[in-house]
């Protein structure tokens, strides 16, 4: 797949969402729509660094959830909070393979003290990818959303365009869940 980078990607995906919605894309909404989005993605990693088995695959999901609502407030659309989680949950949990990577993450914390540290650096970066990938998904189904002229009162309709481009866009998303981890960078 010829990709662009994931800030240049986020920046086209988040100006197609505003046009679609009829939008002012002028006065740094963009900008802010993917400045909440990297700072859900450096949560998602550093929450990685919980120790307990479990708890930090529960928080990366919560922190997707929280980011779709701020995602909503930015741009002026309402969904209930029910649907943002079970739309959080579904996109995680199709993505497939890094999914996968966080589990052995989430393994290695039983290991006492190494385990917890390698687990969490493996987890990180990840989380981070997820992040990223999660709020294209969540943008690109509403402006799906916004050019049918379907209402954003149809959460069905939400989960619907989710799963569609979930099934229909295997290659970008896999592409761009690689890009993510790779720039990945921790924050000192």
């Amino acid at each position: 797949v010829d990709f662009m980078s994931n800030d240049a990607h986020e920046i086209k995906v988040i100006m197609d969402c505003l046009k679609a919605l009829e939008k002012n894309t002028i006065g740094g909404l963009p900008e802010k729509i993917q400045g909440d989005i990297t700072t859900h993605a450096f949560i998602a990693a550093g929450s990685s660094f919980i120790p307990v088995p479990g708890a930090s695959a529960a928080a990366n999901v919560a922190n997707i959830w929280a980011m779709y609502a701020r995602i909503n407030s930015d741009i002026g659309i309402t969904f209930s909070k029910n649907i943002l989680k079970t739309v959080a949950s579904g996109v995680v949990a199709n993505l497939g393979g890094y999914v996968v990577l966080l589990g052995a993450g989430e393994l290695l914390k039983f290991i006492p003290v190494f385990g917890s540290f390698v687990g969490a650096a493996i987890e990180s970066g990840i989380a981070y990818a997820i992040t990223i990938v999660s709020a294209y998904v969540y943008i690109k189904a509403i402006t799906l959303m916004a050019r049918k002229r379907i209402d954003f009162n149809n959460e069905e309709k939400l989960q619907h365009e989710v799963d569609e481009i979930l099934r229909n866009d295997k290659e970008e998303i896999k592409a761009m869940l690689k890009e993510a981890k790779n720039s990945y960078k921790p924050q000192k």
